[in-house]
Order: structure tokens, then sequence, then C-alpha cells
């Protein structure tokens, strides 16, 4: 009996001891301001044909048949072409998307647990094994007169675009995201070398490529770790998801009458690293 009052004692002094630790470092570190860096590990559903008309879009399905076939083979190919269509269609290199980010974010602790943050972020998107669409092989290589006239042309032009979704290019630029972020943190532990937390956040920004409003949406879930009182590493997984806004395709005149609509989403999953200072 005498044993478990003084492990009692000593939990309950222990407990009073972290709380005021607890309580300290809440005062020390309110004020946190830090600079990351994060890349893309997964971005799927990448069919960019939605974010630009001008890529091919390389999903094979019933509703793509000028792509998965093509204009000038479902006219004038024969059943062995439309089949070497079909099979180059679908063995084709598949367009892939990177991102690299850079932020600075800032963030103020109201509570021990709870902080709010404000973030400034550059997001850049690399856009690799991309095509023209075939519409726009065709209006580039074939000449109306010869095509119509010439029977070698026109084998010529159905050969080449069986053969389009093998021409591939990259482009670094693809879309290029400037957003303002605010953040409420939830911070698990308050721990002289550890700051565990996880954060929700809702941005707004621009894509510089074409102006589109861009509406931000991430789940973090990351670690502080305090290599000196007042600096610190973090690592950091992200989820976001990015919605974009834009007038549709219309006249000069009509296009003022237009309001914004949805123009693609895209949804990206990414780890992230950083130094920062608390104070």
């Amino acid at each position: 009996m005498q044993k478990s009052k003084k492990n009692l004692i000593i939990f309950l002094l222990f407990l009073m001891n972290y709380n005021v630790k607890a309580e300290n470092l809440y005062d020390k570190r309110k004020f946190f301001i830090e600079a990351t860096t994060s890349r893309s590990l997964i971005i799927p559903n990448t069919n960019l044909h939605q974010i630009d008309s001008t890529v091919m879009n390389k999903n094979n399905d019933f509703f793509n048949r000028q792509e998965v076939i093509g204009d000038r083979t479902a006219t004038y190919g024969s059943d062995q072409q439309k089949i070497a269509s079909i099979y180059a269609f679908e063995n084709s290199p598949k367009p892939k998307l990177k991102s690299n980010t850079y932020a600075i974010f800032a963030e103020y602790l109201f509570n021990p647990k709870f902080g709010f943050g404000i973030s400034l972020n550059n997001a850049s998107f690399q856009a690799h094994n991309i095509s023209d669409t075939k519409f726009q092989n065709n209006l580039a290589n074939d000449y109306l007169n010869t095509y119509l006239t010439n029977q070698a042309a026109r084998e010529n032009s159905i050969i080449r675009e069986i053969l389009v979704p093998y021409n591939t290019k990259s482009n670094n630029e693809f879309l290029q995201i400037v957003t303002v972020g605010l953040h409420i943190a939830y911070h698990f532990i308050s721990h002289p070398t550890f700051d565990p937390y996880i954060r929700i956040g809702f941005g707004y920004g621009r894509n510089i490529e074409d102006m589109a409003v861009i509406y931000q949406s991430t789940l973090s879930l990351g670690n502080r770790f305090f290599l000196f009182d007042n600096f610190y590493l973090l690592f950091e997984g992200t989820a976001s998801n990015y919605d974009a806004h834009k007038v549709p395709d219309s006249m000069p005149f009509e296009a003022r009458k237009k309001n914004l609509s949805h123009a693609w989403s895209l949804q990206e999953y990414s780890g992230k690293i950083g130094l920062g200072v608390t104070f």
C-alpha cells in the first residue's frame, strides 16, 4: 500500500514537471518561420488533355476514338491499319506529371495545441511523354489538294497518324501555380525535441500559364526536429487538391457575359523537407 502511494506521488510529480516544461516551451516557441521544398510522390489520373486541350488524351475509351484510331485511319485505313492504330495507341508511352514546390510558411501558436499559419507557395509541374493530338498532326502535315488526289500521300498520312502517340515531348512549365494559403494545425505534444502535428489548409491563387483561378486544399502530417532550442528541421507528407476555374472559350464580346466555371482538378501526394526558426 505504501509502495503504491509512493509510485502515485512520483507519477504526479512527473506529470506536474512535464506540464511546467510544456508551458515553458509554449512561452518560448509561439512563432515559427520556415522555408520548405517538396516533390511529388504520386499524381494519379493524369489525363493532361483536361488541363491543356492541345495535349493528346491517351485514355483508351469509346469517347476517345478520334485519338485511339484517328480520323484518317478510320475513314481511309484498312482493317489491319485500324488494329495497328489501336495497338500503337494502347502501348505508347503514357503521360507523367511531376512537381516541385517551394514555400515560405509562418505559424503562430495561440494555444499549446493549436496554431494558425499562412504560406506563400510556388508549384511548378513538369509534363513528360505528352503528344500533340492527331487532329493537330493532320492539320500541320497534310496538304488538302495532295491528300485528296494522291493515294501515296493518303497512305503516308495514315501511317504518320498511327505513329503520333509515339512522338512524345516534355514541357517543364506545364503548370506554374502560385497560391497564398491559410492553415490550422493541431500539435500532438509539447516536447523539447519533437513537434508532431497534423494540419489542414486552404489556398487561393493563379496558374501563371493561363491565369486560371486556383483553389487549393491540403492535408498534412509532419514533425519538427529541434536541432537547437530555436532551430529545427522538418519532414512532412502532404495530400493536395487543386481546382481550376476559368472563363470558358468564347467569342470576344461573349466572354464578358460568362462567369468562371470549373475547368479541371488535380490531386497530388508529396513529400516535404524544410528548415525553420522559432521564437
